[in-house]
């Protein structure tokens, strides 16, 4: 089967389980006892087959030295990033200057139960030049758009030399509010796009808006 698989029970767990909660701390160790404070603190720490599991609440997220809240490179292979069962997690940017709530160059990543919200410059980008990044989850997400002019929901780019820029991403439960192109594959090509339950709701108000 081309399309990875949505997120379906905690028994797909392959490596150690991250915690983060709003009462955390960074400098702990990512125990369910002792949990770190911003989920990309968590993400920094995972490897593949770790998950990071959020705890409900707002995070306003602002990695030292980033313009994107949550960055998965390679480091981050196989992480799964999701809301505690039954808890809304909201991610905003946590200062001036970040401007992108997601940035996805690595393979095997799932991003569930996360809203994102009032992203100036975009909320999820899917790509990296060079080569080709499989096997994305994104599910039961949701992606809100509170400033005006050009602004993507969820954007796959760049252009890769011909070659696949992605080759299998779910969309699961995915929504797009505010933005001015909601999803969309930008140079191509894209393969194996998958969408489950997608609604999108562009700036102007329509029930359109991909790419």
């Amino acid at each position: 089967d081309a399309f990875p698989k949505p997120l379906t029970a905690w028994s797909l767990v392959r490596g150690r389980t991250l915690w983060v909660s709003t009462q955390g701390d960074d400098g702990g160790d990512g125990t369910e006892e002792a949990p770190f404070r911003n989920i990309s603190r968590g993400l920094a720490e995972a490897r593949d087959g770790d998950w990071v599991v959020v705890r409900g609440g707002d995070y306003p997220e602002a990695p030292a030295g980033e313009y994107r809240a949550l960055l998965f490179e390679d480091d981050a292979r196989g992480v799964t990033i999701t809301a505690y069962q039954g808890e809304k997690v909201t991610v905003r940017p946590g200062a001036e200057g970040i401007n992108y709530g997601a940035d996805i160059g690595t393979d095997d990543v799932v991003i569930n139960g996360i809203d994102f919200v009032g992203f100036p410059r975009g909320t999820i980008l899917i790509g990296r030049q060079g080569r080709t990044v499989r096997n994305v989850v994104l599910s039961n997400v949701s992606v809100e758009i509170h400033e005006e002019g050009n602004v993507d929901g969820i954007d796959m780019i760049p252009e890769n030399g011909g070659e696949p820029v992605v080759k299998g991403v779910l969309f699961h439960r995915v929504r797009v509010v505010g933005a001015t192109i909601g999803i969309q594959c930008n140079h191509g090509p894209c393969e194996d796009l998958r969408f489950e339950g997608v609604y999108v709701e562009n700036a102007l108000g329509q029930g359109s808006g991909s790419d």
